[in-house]
């Protein structure tokens, strides 16, 4: 039994199988790329060219766009990046037993 692997496969007793990618590929919008959104947008460019410029997929900008936009349905770079500072602030785990109180009893 060889294994070799590669970024995309795995090959297995003469088996080929193709490997999902995992999420460590990702990466994050930084704050320049937020800029060139809003700039875009501004000169009303579609999702697909933003996309292109950009070297993203297009579901990622609109994802982006929707879940960082104002409740006036306005994109603005500043308050999309505090957004997601909070998100990623927020996403530790949460600390089990925390009260000492709880904690001693168990």
């Amino acid at each position: 039994m060889t294994h070799k692997k590669n970024p995309s496969k795995i090959v297995f007793a003469n088996t080929t199988i193709e490997r999902i990618n995992s999420m460590s590929q990702y990466t994050h919008f930084t704050t320049f790329e937020r800029e060139r959104i809003l700039f875009l947008l501004g000169q009303c460019k579609s999702l697909s060219f933003i996309a292109s410029k950009l070297n993203r997929n297009k579901s990622s900008i609109s994802r982006e766009i929707k879940r960082n936009s104002v409740s006036n349905g306005t994109y603005s770079p500043s308050i999309a990046q505090r957004k997601y500072l909070k998100r990623r602030k927020n996403c530790k785990r949460k600390q089990l037993l925390s009260n000492k109180a709880i904690h001693d009893k168990v």
